[in-house]
């Protein structure tokens, strides 16, 4: 499957800016049509790279002008977009992955199962609530909702992806649980713009590629400001790209297609529960011959 990452390096001061917001549309849409232009079937957007809520309005699909502009991005270019952005619901916003198909107005979306504490929800809201505030909500008012939990998300008739956002990926459980549901491969995306010019992003990258070892797919990668990267199912980074600075990257990504699941996918942390329980069968068989020598 030919996949495109994007990264568009949009400042962290200006991604919810209502005056930005037309800018960064554009800056995507350019990359998306250079990533076709290069043969690309999916093109995968950064984590809330589209400032807004996408969804069909109340009144109908065509009210909504961010929905209709990303669907006429699709329609135009033929290829399937995978867009970071808010989910709505009554309760409060998701951050979530929209699926767009070219020629259709069905539509997936797959909403952050596991929340960042204090920077996409406030734990104990009722008894701190008044002294602290969740720091990376963006443009929304309340705490970010978790959605249901990892399931593979359908790319209309190419195949079938796990799409984890951002810290889901330091979690391997979640990683096993899409490839698990059926997931081909991971189409994953992030913002690592709040750790600035450090050694952040790049543990974030290597953290990454250990979740492509373990669950045996490969994985294509798109961060707001980097580190983006295709990551084989040995965990080898093929190809990425330099922090804060506009790029993307396309290449051939093969599917996973077969039901031989690795070890880790179909066991999970047996190995290390066995461990425990070595542990401490160890501990108390010393203490045992302790008590006996006593």
């Amino acid at each position: 499957l030919r996949v495109a990452v994007l990264q568009g390096n949009i400042d962290q001061g200006q991604k919810w800016a209502p005056d930005a917001a037309a800018r960064t549309l554009e800056i995507y849409e350019t990359l998306t049509r250079r990533a076709v232009e290069r043969g690309a079937e999916v093109v995968v957007w950064p984590e809330t790279a589209a400032p807004g809520f996408p969804e069909p309005l109340p009144a109908g699909f065509d009210h909504n002008p961010l929905r209709r502009r990303l669907q006429d991005l699709a329609d135009q270019t033929r290829a399937v977009l995978v867009v970071g952005a808010l989910g709505g619901s009554p309760y409060g916003p998701y951050d979530s992955a929209f699926v767009f198909l070219a020629g259709s107005t069905r539509w997936e979306r797959y909403d952050k199962a596991h929340l960042v504490p204090f920077g996409e929800y406030l734990p104990l809201r009722r008894w701190i609530g008044g002294f602290v505030n969740a720091i990376a909500r963006g443009s929304a008012h309340t705490d970010v909702r978790a959605g249901d939990g990892p399931r593979a998300t359908r790319l209309g008739e190419l195949a079938s992806a796990g799409t984890p956002i951002c810290y889901e990926l330091l979690f391997p459980d979640l990683m096993r649980r899409f490839r698990a549901d059926g997931a081909e491969l991971l189409l994953a995306m992030t913002n690592d713009a709040w750790y600035g010019r450090s050694g952040a992003p790049y543990q974030f990258l290597a953290i990454t590629a250990l979740r492509s070892a373990e669950s045996g797919v490969w994985t294509a990668r798109a961060a707001n400001t980097g580190v983006s990267a295709l990551i084989d199912d040995r965990g080898r980074v093929r190809e990425r790209t330099a922090i804060f600075e506009r790029d993307l990257l396309v290449a051939d990504v093969p599917r996973r297609e077969d039901r031989r699941m690795s070890f880790y996918v179909r066991y999970g942390d047996l190995f290390a529960w066995g461990c425990w329980v070595a542990a401490a069968a160890t501990i108390g068989l010393q203490s045992r011959r302790t008590e006996g020598r006593g």
